[in-house]
């Protein structure tokens, strides 16, 4: 919650929009990071240990949760993009936009392994709670997009110090 007293957070305008749209970004991002990081933490050491994943029911469980903060990410990032970038040329030819726009693409990216699992991984430990396969496929895709998550969260530490 520092990111409400930093930054474009704190000089931007309208404040109220600002502020509350930042704190929803921020609270909603670290429900997304810290339950893919800690479901992939999970994963792994059930794995490692050669204990059942019960990866579905912890998956179906958690892509809910993921769907609406990844929801509440997305539309408190664009106010907040809006109300800090003056014209859309910003994006391009200043650091803050560019790097604005790498993390963009790397969220898409986070969101795009969590909608494949959603979509495709989960139905098939849904249909086949023992399918080790489709276990394996959710355990690696969901450690990847920790990673990714994780830069993410890099990037943002890049922009505010880029902001302030």
């Amino acid at each position: 919650m520092s990111y409400l007293f930093d930054g474009h957070t704190v000089t931007t305008t309208p404040n109220l929009l600002v502020r509350s749209a930042s704190a929803v970004h921020v609270l909603a991002a670290g429900v997304w990071v810290g339950g893919v990081l800690l479901m992939a933490w999970t994963l792994t050491q059930r794995y490692r240990r050669s204990v059942p994943l019960g990866a579905a029911p912890m998956a179906i469980r958690f892509s809910r949760v993921a769907s609406v903060a990844l929801g509440a990410v997305a539309v408190a990032g664009t106010l907040l993009a809006l109300a800090i970038v003056d014209s859309p040329s910003e994006l391009f030819t200043t650091p803050w936009g560019r790097v604005l726009i790498v993390k963009v693409l790397a969220v898409a990216i986070a969101a795009g392994l969590g909608a494949y699992n959603h979509f495709v991984t989960v139905p098939m430990l849904d249909r086949d709670p023992a399918d080790g396969e489709a276990a394996d496929r959710l355990r690696r895709l969901v450690r990847i997009e920790g990673v990714v998550l994780v830069t993410v969260v890099a990037l943002t530490a890049i922009l505010v110090g880029l902001a302030s």
